[in-house]
């Protein structure tokens, strides 16, 4: 048996606590969620060059109003039920703000207009249109991989969990987290076309 790591313990007290009623709890493992979310949304900017004036305290207000809905209607069992119960909270906020129009914003006088302005003159979008294409497919194609290689990536990718951790969770050995991550890569590669 692994030990514990100090993430997986704060986290399954919490769990405890919440189970046993304690509502501070649940304001706990959002935060915690919404921490998660945060290093994602850095992660999309770096990688597909979103939009610097887009209001990422609405995307985590969006996620978090999600995530507390979920936990007040459905009730968590362990640490593995809200990892990936989390996960997919993030994951379907993320999908809604690649999906959701921004307009661009135009540099220069009060009276240009975004329909009229030139494009060159177009502040910067908030996706290329080819990466948001391939940030969404990614987001989805997680969705559709089978349970075992999900729950992987919805700990390795999604909650940035070390293979330990994450073997932890499971209940598996770590060689078998590695197996189920290797697959999962391989198959959404394949899906993505590399």
């Amino acid at each position: 048996m692994l030990p514990a790591s100090s993430t997986t313990v704060s986290l399954s007290k919490r769990i405890a606590e919440l189970r046993a009623g304690d509502v501070s709890a649940r304001k706990e493992l959002i935060s915690w969620a919404m921490e998660r979310l945060v290093v994602m949304t850095a992660r999309m900017r770096r990688s597909f060059k979103l939009d610097p004036m887009l209001d990422t305290g609405d995307v985590l207000q969006e996620a978090s109003i999600r995530l507390m809905r979920a936990l007040e209607q459905v009730e968590i069992v362990d640490l593995r039920h809200f990892l990936s119960l989390s996960a997919l909270k993030i994951r379907q906020t993320l999908l809604d703000l690649v999906r959701k129009p921004v307009l661009p914003i135009v540099h220069g006088g009060a009276d240009e207009s975004i329909g009229s302005a030139p494009i060159n003159q177009v502040g910067t979008l908030t996706l290329d249109p080819a990466s948001l294409a391939r940030w969404t497919e990614f987001h989805e194609m997680i969705q559709k991989l089978p349970d075992e290689s999900r729950e992987v990536v919805d700990l390795l990718w999604y909650h940035d969990l070390s293979q330990g951790e994450a073997a932890e969770v499971l209940g598996v050995a770590e060689k078998t987290v590695n197996r189920r991550w290797l697959r999962a890569r391989l198959q959404l590669g394949e899906w993505l076309g590399g």
